[in-house]
C-alpha cells in the first residue's frame, strides 16, 4: 500500500511539473503575441528612418566570424527594441497596482498632497 501512495505522489509531482512548464510555455506565447506589434512598428520605423553606412557594412562583412553574428543581431534588432518598449509600457501599467499596496508609498503621497 505504501508503494501505491509513493507512486501516486510521483505521478502527481510529474503532472504538476508538466502543468507548470505548460503554463510557462503559454505565458511565453502570449508575451510573444504582445511583443510582436511593437517589434513590427520598430522594424517599419528603422526601415524608414535609418541611413545605412555602406562602408561600415562592407567592413563588417569582410570579417569572417563577426559577419554572421552581426547579421543575426541585425535581423533580431527590432525584436530587442520591441521587447524593451513592451517591458517599459508593462512596467508603467503595473507600477500603480504594485505601489497601491505599499503603505509607505501611500503615506508619502498623503504627506505630499496635504503639505500646507
Amino acid at each position: 500500500m505504501t508503494q501505491t501512495k509513493k507512486g501516486d505522489r510521483n505521478n502527481a509531482r510529474k503532472f504538476m511539473k508538466i502543468l507548470y512548464w505548460f503554463a510557462v510555455a503559454v505565458g511565453l506565447w502570449f508575451a510573444f503575441l504582445n511583443i510582436q506589434p511593437y517589434a513590427e512598428v520598430v522594424k517599419i520605423a528603422t526601415e524608414i528612418g535609418i541611413v545605412k553606412d555602406n562602408a561600415l557594412l562592407q567592413l563588417v562583412n569582410t570579417i569572417p566570424i563577426i559577419n554572421g553574428f552581426a547579421r543575426t543581431i541585425g535581423l533580431a534588432f527590432h525584436w530587442f527594441v520591441g521587447l524593451i518598449v513592451w517591458v517599459t509600457i508593462q512596467t508603467i501599467e503595473v507600477f500603480p497596482v504594485i505601489l497601491k499596496r505599499d503603505r509607505v508609498i501611500i503615506s508619502w503621497g498623503d504627506d505630499i498632497l496635504y503639505l500646507e
